[in-house]
């Protein structure tokens, strides 16, 4: 095996050195972007994982169309085949990312070292030097793209004065690795045979859940579900179940308390009923009703003990 190379210093990657980029000698390498508009291009990637901490990025991976905005992730897997695509053109938007590129033997090295907690991921994949999978799907909202914020951050500051150790990319490599653990459990609880459909009846799922998440006082109902993630909303409802624990209107229901919660501790001059109306409810009756069978006490009484 070839002795593994670390590039020491992020490479900036901007509208006057894009013109120079060039993926094909790309090893353990990490790129900060500051563009207005990248034309579309294409190679086959080793593991690496894209983050666009503002604007919009294009990757079209396996054929497979992807659109990262702010904040949001994508990890593209070993010899996937890649079309990329920066900003929308309009030269007064400026586009800032990160993409990070690892070897199969790095990403092999720290599964190697984890199996304490990664033995579940290392029976399903036995020749996981070569097919390792990670999940494929736009991440939002999660630890990992956590971290990827203050990686940019820390990179996007010292970028020109301060040098990478090997210690970042075997880093990066370990939380890609966790947040895997945690989506193969949720695959776990699928109950389909093959791998690859287990992954898009989760990438389905987590599409209602993210309008869930966003949309949760507006009550979007089992309907709009079902037809945005493309899910008959029986397989929604049961696939929902088996990797949440909760079903959609459930988890709906205890982001609207929650939300309730919070609104009743701070803020004093928000009368019940205000509260019940700023979450959509048809009137204060039934919110204190569905406050008081998760809660156990009432609005008033829980606003008295916060």
């Amino acid at each position: 095996m070839a002795e593994e190379t670390f590039a020491r210093q992020a490479s900036i990657l901007d509208d006057i050195t894009k013109d120079d980029l060039n993926l094909s000698r790309c090893n353990n390498q990490v790129y900060v972007s500051k563009l207005n508009y990248l034309a579309p291009f294409s190679y086959t990637s080793l593991f690496s994982i894209k983050y666009v901490f503002y604007g919009v990025e294009k990757y079209r991976v396996n054929g497979v169309n992807n659109e990262l905005r702010n904040g949001d992730c994508l990890i593209v897997n070993y010899e996937s085949e890649v079309l990329s695509e920066c900003g929308t053109g309009n030269k007064d938007e400026v586009n800032y990312g990160m993409s990070t590129f690892l070897t199969p033997s790095i990403i092999a090295e720290v599964l190697e070292a984890t199996k304490v907690w990664g033995k579940d991921i290392l029976h399903t994949n036995e020749n996981y030097y070569n097919s390792f999978l990670f999940y494929d799907g736009v991440i939002k909202n999660n630890t990992l793209t956590d971290y990827l914020k203050q990686q940019f951050i820390f990179l996007n500051s010292t970028v020109n004065t301060r040098e990478l150790n090997e210690s970042f990319y075997y880093q990066l490599s370990e939380h890609l690795l966790q947040f895997q653990y945690c989506i193969f459990k949720k695959l776990c609880g699928i109950d389909k045979v093959k791998y690859s459909t287990r992954q898009e009846i989760l990438k389905r799922v987590l599409k209602a859940k993210e309008i869930i998440d966003a949309n949760y006082y507006c009550n979007p109902d089992l309907n709009f579900l079902s037809k945005e993630s493309c899910l008959s909303k029986y397989f929604l409802i049961k696939s929902f179940k088996q990797v949440f624990n909760i079903t959609p209107h459930q988890y709906q229901l205890r982001l609207k308390i929650n939300k309730a919660k919070e609104l009743l501790k701070d803020q004093k001059n928000y009368a019940v009923a205000e509260v019940a109306l700023s979450l959509n409810y048809p009137d204060v009756y039934t919110f204190s009703k569905q406050f008081r069978n998760i809660i156990q006490c009432s609005p008033s009484e829980f606003r008295k003990r916060a």
